[in-house]
């Protein structure tokens, strides 16, 4: 069933972009077709690099960490139809949460995150998904390693349990936050499955 799936934008990587005008632009236009598409329902055509698939019922946003926490929070505001489901993996569920589990992980993590992101402190505190998680009538599937210490799997299932259409939610024993290896490749691909099903 995955070759419903049309990849659209395979990798938005995490890098900095203020140096490469030719990047910063991509990225410009790719958030501009992306709010066309799910915010007016117009279908357009992507060039380029999992942001954003597109299935005969609709888009389906997979997202990483930040890129899942984004994924859900287009799709709250989506025109309704424009997407059929989510995957979102090692998803961050509130800027508070991924303090916290900045601060867990000891003072030196939280004094790297102040050098890496100066106005996290302040500014992350008021980013929270939970309260729009009601919004995501679609199939929403939510993956997290059982190691993850960035978004530990405490969270993801806060946001699993509070979805009204949740089509699966696994903890991958072993696995910390990147998605590598065969145990999240199969865990992803019956995520897959699922959300296809509900289609």
């Amino acid at each position: 069933p995955h070759d419903q799936i049309k990849v659209v934008r395979r990798h938005v990587p995490n890098r900095p972009i203020a140096d490469n005008p030719r990047v910063v632009h991509q990225d410009v236009e790719l958030a501009e077709r992306v709010d066309r598409l799910l915010h007016h329902g117009v279908r357009v055509g992507f060039e380029g690099d999992v942001l954003l698939g597109w299935r005969s019922g609709g888009a389906l946003l997979c997202g990483h960490s930040m890129g899942a926490y984004a994924a859900c929070r287009l799709a709250a505001g989506a025109a309704p139809g424009t997407v059929s489901g989510i995957l979102a993996v090692s998803p961050v569920v509130s800027g508070s949460a991924l303090i916290a589990a900045r601060r867990a992980t000891g003072p030196e993590a939280l004094a790297a995150l102040a050098a890496e992101v100066p106005g996290a402190m302040v500014e992350w505190p008021g980013h929270d998904l939970l309260p729009l998680a009601g919004k995501l009538s679609m199939p929403v599937a939510v993956i997290v390693g059982a190691e993850d210490t960035v978004t530990p799997p405490g969270d993801a299932r806060l946001l699993a349990e509070a979805l009204p259409d949740l089509a699966g939610f696994e903890i991958v024993p072993g696995e910390h936050h990147c998605p590598a290896g065969p145990a999240y490749e199969d865990t992803i691909a019956r995520a897959l499955d699922r959300i296809l099903a509900r289609g």
